[in-house]
């Protein structure tokens, strides 16, 4: 009589069991050097260092903001998308049109904000307000006790040389496309773009013939339509070639 085997029913999960840990072992084996130390240093630098152009922007010119330095305070790193979390925090569009105006104390403003800052605070659009307090004004949070030092200090900041320092020491920016329509803006800093929505928003006839008349056309079909935008788009071309372009 032949000796009879005996496997124990488990023995196949023993040995997949095995495998797995010597599989997971030989994982974990280095195949390449480590980085020097200071590795983290070196990519900050280099990412530091890079030149940007930001291809889309709404900037008021610096003229603008020093003319309205005065009217300023911690309000304003929260005017554009900000506030929109703000309204949703809230839900008191009202309210915050108050916050947000210059026609009551700047306490009471801020006693209306805080709650609502306070839900907000941990959004995208929040931490750049948050940054911007920190790495321009110097002041490491927004709150009772520093909202007032941070609206003094963004009056004193609104003064020639701000845009200089934000966008390009601090921020790498050799251009920024201002979405601003058909205007001059100071070409050191930035590149204007002619805007057409006259031409895709129109609602009647009148419109339509309007914008002809602008460009010296009596719109009366697709087609004269059609040479007033060739026409339209011509006069932002021969405005680009008129400003004077800084090198950069």
């Amino acid at each position: 009589m032949k000796n009879k085997i005996t496997i124990n029913r488990f023995f196949p999960i023993y040995i997949l069991f095995t495998f797995g840990i010597f599989s997971s072992l030989l994982a974990q084996i280095q195949t390449t050097y480590l980085p020097e130390p200071g590795f983290e240093k070196r990519i900050e630098k280099y990412v530091n260092e890079i030149r940007l152009i930001d291809t889309h922007e709404h900037l008021i010119t610096e003229e603008e903001r020093i003319q309205k330095a005065d009217q300023l305070d911690f309000t304003y790193l929260f005017s554009h998308y900000a506030n929109e979390d703000l309204i949703s925090a809230s839900n008191l569009k009202g309210i915050m049109n108050i916050v947000f105006s210059n026609d009551f104390p700047l306490e009471d403003r801020w006693e209306l904000f805080n709650p609502f800052f306070k839900e907000m605070r941990n959004t995208g659009y929040a931490r750049a307000a948050l940054l911007a307090a920190n790495d321009i004004y110097g002041i490491g949070d927004i709150n009772d006790d520093t909202y007032t030092i941070l609206s003094k200090k963004i009056r004193e900041k609104s003064k020639p040389g701000l845009y200089k320092s934000i966008l390009k020491d601090k921020s790498g920016i050799e251009l920024s496309i201002i979405d601003g329509g058909h205007r001059k803006y100071d070409t050191l800093f930035y590149r204007h773009v002619e805007r057409f929505d006259n031409f895709i928003q129109v609602s009647s006839k009148t419109e339509i013939k309007d914008l002809g008349n602008k460009y010296g056309i009596d719109t009366k079909s697709i087609d004269d339509y059609i040479k007033t935008l060739r026409k339209a788009f011509k006069e932002g071309v021969d405005y680009k070639n008129e400003i004077k372009l800084y090198e950069f």
